[in-house]
């Protein structure tokens, strides 16, 4: 019988026995950390770093400012409006 030799081959390329238990070690973990995270917000009201620093990032920036700044002014002339 002539089989060819790649048939039957039951050595794997090294990339795709990388791959494979990358994504048994690591795969499943990223799963669960990324549903523990949800978990944590929904329930406890638990936000990650990530979330926490865009926040700051967000409120320290220059738009922000200038958004709270203009708030300040458009509550003062209400008040001075009121007071004539």
């Amino acid at each position: 019988m002539n089989f060819k030799q790649s048939n039957f081959r039951r050595d794997n390329d090294l990339e795709e026995v990388f791959n494979q238990r990358y994504k048994a070690n690591y795969g499943n973990n990223e799963k669960v950390q990324e549903n523990i995270k949800d978990f944590n917000r929904k329930m406890f009201g638990i936000r990650d770093k990530a979330d926490i620093r865009r926040e700051i990032r967000e409120a320290n920036s220059v738009n922000s400012h200038v958004e709270h700044l203009n708030q300040k002014m458009n509550g003062l002339n209400k008040i001075n409006r009121n007071n004539w």
